[in-house]
């Protein structure tokens, strides 16, 4: 997944940017591929993204925990309306740091 990022990241932007090959990518990396998610999966996820980012000329994703984030959220999604209605209250409460 990451020569297929870094590969994407060449040939759609032109650049890659910040995006560095680490230990810590590698490791979201495995975390995908634990998920479920296929290469093909992957990489058509990954064109869509750089393909907005090129049109909308804003910066790619610097880290695979963008991509992650993605199917987290598909696969934690609420189950009932009182789950929604929880995580929606949590989200406006005002956090004091």
């Amino acid at each position: 997944m990451l020569r297929s990022y870094s590969h994407a990241l060449d040939e759609v932007t032109k650049t890659r940017g910040q995006w560095r090959w680490t230990k810590r990518e590698e490791a979201i990396g495995e975390e995908i591929i634990r998920i479920g998610v296929t290469q093909e999966q992957f990489m058509s996820e990954v064109v869509k993204v750089l393909k907005r980012c090129n049109q909308d000329r804003t910066r790619p994703p610097y880290t695979l925990a963008y991509f992650r984030s993605i199917w987290l959220t598909e696969t934690k999604l609420p189950r009932d309306s009182k789950q929604l209605i929880k995580g929606l209250v949590n989200k406006m409460n005002t956090r004091y740091t």
